[in-house]
């Protein structure tokens, strides 16, 4: 800080080193897009995930609990991840297009 008769000169050089804080808004913006595209999903994707992804049940358990067999809630699961992933980032992930880029 100089001075100079009277008013007062602040550097800002420094302010280039200085980390710049996230205020939230993304965070929210992110999670509202989570949620709306999560809401989206049929019942039986929302549950497998819910069971297995948030309650952190084995897919056994989570068969078991849904009724179903573990296959297909396996295939719950997988189904539901990547049709997250086509909602929120426009991309759909498949095993053929996985090959092809490895």
């Amino acid at each position: 800080m100089k001075s100079r008769k009277g008013r007062t000169e602040v550097g800002v050089d420094h302010l280039d080193a200085m980390r710049s804080v996230d205020g939230g808004q993304e965070v929210a913006i992110e999670i509202r897009e989570f949620l709306a595209a999560f809401r989206r999903l049929p019942p039986s994707y929302r549950e497998a995930l819910i069971l297995v992804g948030a309650g952190g049940s084995s897919y056994e358990e989570a068969a078991e609990i849904a009724g179903c067999p573990i296959g297909t809630m396996k295939s719950r699961v997988s189904r539901a991840r990547s049709e997250l992933e086509r909602q929120l980032y426009g991309v759909e992930l498949s095993v053929s297009s996985l090959k092809k880029t490895a």
